[in-house]
Order: structure tokens, then sequence, then C-alpha cells
């Protein structure tokens, strides 16, 4: 892979990606203790439990609550600053 790199002169940088492992739900996540952790370019990539891409969260659960809470506190800090106006 470094080869790749080299000779099509591309620069990585890591600390922007990141790992998210997807499990079943009746499998618990250890954080990434029992994955082998594995470069890109020379430098190592982090294992994540979450992650926020393009404004929504995802999750290793795979599911969407916490994007819901966090679009419902978006929502109610919104609504309290139209309060505050009038």
């Amino acid at each position: 892979m470094t080869s790749f790199f080299d000779e099509y002169s591309i620069v990585f940088n890591a600390n922007k990606p990141k790992c998210l492992v997807a499990r079943p739900a009746n499998r618990k996540f250890s954080g990434g203790d029992d994955l082998k952790s594995f470069t890109i370019g020379g430098s190592s990539v982090e294992f994540v439990r979450l992650f926020v891409h393009l404004g929504h969260v995802i999750s290793a659960k795979t599911d969407d609550e916490l994007d819901i809470k966090d679009a419902c506190c978006k929502f109610i800090g919104q609504a309290n600053n139209v309060l505050c106006l009038f």
C-alpha cells in the first residue's frame, strides 16, 4: 500500500479517518481492544464507537437513537432562540 501512496504522491492525514466497527446487538463492543490496529500511509487509524458525518451521528450500535437525540437537542436550541427573540 505504501508504494501506491509513493507512486501517486498521495499524502494521508491520519487525524481525519476513523474506523467504526458495527457489531450485532448481542455482542458487546470493547472499544477496539480485540481488534487489530492498522495503518495507512504509515499512520495508525483510530477506532471509534461513533462519529459525526455530514451532520448525522453514526454509531456502532447501527441504530438512530443518538442521531435523533442530537436532532431533538438542535431543534430545542433553535426553538429557544426564536422564543428569546419574541
